[in-house]
């Protein structure tokens, strides 16, 4: 997964600062898949038959900060 981090200091006067910061995680809203199956008398031996757990989709947030 992929997390991403964009942050912006906006001087307003002299010893003020508005800092913007954009956090986004899994940002490409990739799954990755548990491992395959290891049980080597099932039919599905080999292959990945489910999604990992814990896996979140696509989320972001929007911080404001005043400084001074």
């Amino acid at each position: 997964m992929e997390d991403l981090d964009l942050i912006k200091r906006f001087s307003i006067a002299e010893k003020v600062n508005l800092l913007v910061r954009m956090d986004y995680f899994n940002a490409f809203n990739r799954t990755i898949p548990n491992g395959p199956d290891t049980n080597i008398s099932d039919s599905t031996f080999g292959e990945v038959t489910s999604e990992g757990s814990g896996i979140i989709n696509r989320q972001g947030q929007v911080t404001f900060r005043l400084e001074f």
